[in-house]
């Protein structure tokens, strides 16, 4: 039984997780306006199935999508603004330009 809740709390841990930096895009988003957010969401969910529960699956998916539906520019700074959200959200602290995939790994292994 300690097996099964142990994998329990980890999935729920995950989940957890995975909804902050859903969060995190959301707010990066916002820099776009409200119309643009909510299309680029929507598309998420239903065109890229990517959605809260799921969101830390494939980060470099989750780029080249961004920039397929937004261009280089707007993506570019999405995911700046995206990024600078994970490090305050999750409490990190890193030099330089991490990219977003190293982003997600500090935090999820931070899970704070």
């Amino acid at each position: 039984m300690k097996i099964i809740s142990m994998r329990a709390q980890n999935e729920y841990a995950h989940l957890e997780s995975d909804a902050r930096l859903f969060d995190c895009l959301d707010l990066a988003l916002c820099t776009l306006g409200q119309q643009e957010k909510e299309f680029v969401i929507y598309a998420l969910e239903s065109r890229y199935h990517i959605s809260r529960k799921n969101i830390s699956a494939d980060p470099d998916k989750l780029v080249t999508i961004l920039e397929g539906l937004l261009g280089p520019f707007a993506s570019a700074s999405v995911i700046i603004y995206f990024v600078e959200n994970i490090k305050r959200e999750f409490g990190l602290s890193f030099e330089g330009k991490p990219s977003l995939v190293q982003t997600f790994e500090l935090a999820l292994r931070s899970r704070s």
